[in-house]
Parts: structure tokens; sequence; C-alpha cells
């Protein structure tokens, strides 16, 4: 089921996947996305009745997948879902996002990242995925940065070329039975390897709620309901790809 309104022309688009839980974010974040961001939104939910009554909006509905399955089917369900998106600048933002402060036109460009909060950190400790069996690899002379996918974009056509490319990849991970290690994060940073973005954010554009280093623009904000046990690491890098059907 797909359904919208549009009440104004806008040049963004804000796309947001968020079912079962995940739901409890977004109202807030649009208010906030409303003031400070001014876009279009596409979201990708399990409970369209929800977001009904809000303007400039569209609702896909889709399965609630759960996690770690649904952030790895991310950029699978926006490339099946690309005309969708009108827009001449189009932004994925992870559902947990809220808009702080005021976000001008100077972030739009052919291919925007934002750099993960971890910037400190030496290149040997970036969470590259080194397996090669993966096509997410990094190797150990590749990489001079780690960015976040909280929060990533760009101008309408690359955007649909990262969607494509990035899912193909996942894809091709699922069908050998292979997870990268940071998800759809590890196929990201190897895409941004290989394309470079024009335009860097800071972390201001991700900032964790625990943040005391940054002011943030976009805050990520703290998720109470439990999770899936990242440090359960067999079962976390192993998929069976008949569970990973959309």
């Amino acid at each position: 089921m797909i359904s919208g309104n549009r009440k104004k022309e806008y040049n963004k688009g804000l796309i947001t996947v968020a079912t079962g839980e995940y739901n409890e974010f977004i109202p807030s974040m649009i208010k906030s996305a409303k003031e400070y961001f001014h876009c279009h939104f596409y979201i990708f939910t399990d409970k369209p009745e929800m977001y009904e009554h809000f303007s400039d909006i569209t609702i896909v509905k889709i399965e609630h997948y759960g996690w770690p399955k649904m952030p790895l089917l991310r950029f699978e369900l926006l490339h099946k879902n690309i005309d969708l998106f009108k827009e001449s600048y189009l932004f994925l933002i992870d559902s947990e996002a809220i808009f702080e402060k005021p976000i001008t036109q100077a972030i739009l460009g052919y291919r925007v990242a934002t750099l993960h909060r971890n910037i400190t950190r030496l290149r040997d400790e970036f969470n590259y995925e080194t397996r090669q069996e993966s096509t997410a690899f990094v190797g150990k002379h590749e990489g001079e940065k780690y960015y976040a996918c909280g929060f990533v974009g760009g101008q309408k056509r690359e955007f649909k070329r990262m969607c494509k490319v990035i899912s193909e990849n996942i894809r091709t991970d699922i069908n050998n039975g292979i997870r990268a290690i940071w998800g759809d994060e590890s196929h990201l940073n190897r895409y941004l390897i290989d394309n470079r973005p024009d335009v860097v954010l800071p972390p201001n554009y991700m900032c964790p709620s625990t943040n005391s280093y940054f002011i943030p623009f976009i805050k990520h904000r703290d998720k109470q309901f439990k999770r899936v046990n990242k440090e359960d690491t067999k079962n976390y890098l192993i998929v069976n790809k008949e569970d990973y059907n959309l």
C-alpha cells in the first residue's frame, strides 16, 4: 500500500524506515524536520495509520522484519520503490534522528555523507568489513574516513544509483550467507571509497544523545527497547538467505 499527499513543492525528500518500536520516534522527527529541514517525507512503516494526519508525506506500508534484518534491507526497499522519489535531493535518515537546528542549503551536493562520531580514531581502528568474501570488504590500504549510515544522500540521480549498487551488493552477500560486520553501514563505506562524496558533513549531523563534544544539528536518540545482542558474533555475521526475502 502506498498513500500520500503533497501540499507544497520541495527540492528535498527525506526518507526513513520505521517499523515496530521505531515508530515511536517518527512523529517528533517529522515535527522537527518541518521546522528545520523543510522537505517532503517518505516513511516506510508497518503502521501507516499513525501518519495519515501529517501533510507532505508519502507512506509505504511494509512488514515489520525486525533487527538486524530491517536495516540490512533498507537500501533494497528503497531501490524497489525508487520511482516514488520526486525531489531533486534525497536523504536517507535513521528513524531515531531528530533535528535540533536549521539545516541550510549548503549541505546539498551530488553525493553527501556524514562522518562517524569516532573521527578521532586511527585508520587501523575504523570498523570496515575485513572479510574478503564480503562485497563490503575494505583492504588495509583503502579508506581515509569512516561514515555513519544515519544521514546520507545527494542528488536524485546519484541517490538512486547508490541504492541500486548497495542493495545489489548486500543481496550478493546474503546469497553467499554473509552479513557485513556493520550491515548497510559497512556497504555504504565501501561505496563511498569507490565514489567519493563531494559534501562531507561533520558528526554534528548525526550526534548520539550521549554526545558531549559536538553541537548537534541532528541528534541520534537512544533506544530504550532491547535488541539482538551484537556480541553474538557467530549468529550476527552468518545469514540464511531464505530468511531475507522481501
